[in-house]
């Protein structure tokens, strides 16, 4: 059985991906993290993206902040709750990337958020979960530096090719459907270019989240 790493290996495999990890990572959290998961994406307001303690990466943050300040706000991939506690996600899994890790968290202060908004109403959040691609070397350092640096807010990272892996060996009842649905989605677009399309109403892309 290929690994993830494998599976993933060239621009079009990749480019396919990025049109669905999102509902694998919305699936996945609720089923095997429990958390509960909102439909849609939340906004984060750039004056609530402050909470920061001294440390010699602050100034990275900084200066990501003052970028984004004539922006006003940025959204967020996902919003969800567990134990009382709201957390916003964001994923960048493009497994063709080119970009460190560090270099793209510091141009994120959406990590710093203190409150959201999610359909009008305002909530106070407790933490950011991100997902990228693969693990690399020294990573362990990275995310104990920013666990420091917003605690007692929270801070994880996940990595997509361990969610992957697991969702493949274990052949989980919410992952197959997400797949099953892709695959036959690429199936007809290949069929119609091949002038072999058949006439089937379409899924809406948000059918299992």
């Amino acid at each position: 059985m290929k690994k993830a790493i494998d599976i993933i290996d060239d621009t079009t495999k990749s480019t396919l991906f990025g049109k669905f990890y999102e509902k694998i990572i919305s699936e996945w959290l609720k089923g095997k993290k429990d958390y509960t998961t909102f439909v849609g994406k939340p906004r984060v307001y750039w004056d609530d993206a402050r909470f920061i303690k001294d440390s010699k990466s602050a100034p990275k943050f900084k200066n990501a902040l003052e970028k984004c300040d004539e922006k006003y706000f940025c959204t967020p991939d996902g919003f969800v709750e567990k134990d009382g506690k709201y957390y916003i996600w964001e994923a960048k899994n493009w497994p063709i990337w080119v970009s460190e890790l560090s270099e793209v968290l510091f141009s994120m202060p959406s990590i710093l958020a203190t409150q959201a908004f999610y359909r009008t109403k305002r909530f106070d959040i407790n933490g950011f979960l991100f997902f990228w691609w693969s693990k690399p070397e020294g990573s362990e350092s990275l995310e104990k530096e920013l666990k420091e640096m917003i605690a007692p807010h929270e801070f994880d990272i996940f990595y997509m090719t361990d969610i992957l892996d697991e969702c493949i060996s274990e052949q989980y009842s919410w992952y197959l459907p997400i797949i099953k649905n892709e695959k036959d989605r690429i199936d007809l677009f290949f069929n119609d270019l091949l002038g072999q399309g058949k006439d089937i109403p379409a899924m809406a892309d948000d059918c299992y989240l």
